[in-house]
């Protein structure tokens, strides 16, 4: 059966955050002017993107950092890059997305 027409909801995360703040390496996919995360290293584990849910960009300041929420196949996450210091940070952890 197809689903042609139907809308796919967005599956939110069900956990509260757990908040991190820490200094995260991405590797990232610069596909024209758009950034896209396919993964990052933290605690010396590497975890795959399987999906960006999100990406917004907030005003800090004189600044502007880019958000984006991202999924693996087991938990949520929110990561930030500021474009000015070339930083990613990972800041938010949800579990069992």
């Amino acid at each position: 059966m197809s689903d042609r027409g139907q809308r796919h909801q967005l599956e939110l995360p069900t956990s509260s955050p757990t908040e991190v703040h820490v200094p995260v390496r991405v590797v990232v996919d610069f596909a024209g002017p758009e950034v896209r995360p396919l993964a990052f290293l933290w605690n010396g584990r590497k975890y795959l993107i399987d999906r960006v849910n999100l990406k917004y960009k907030q005003q800090l300041g004189d600044r502007f950092i880019w958000s984006f929420a991202v999924s693996d196949n087991a938990n949520s996450y929110v990561l930030t890059y500021d474009p000015e210091e070339m930083r990613w940070q990972l800041e938010e952890v949800y579990e069992g997305q």
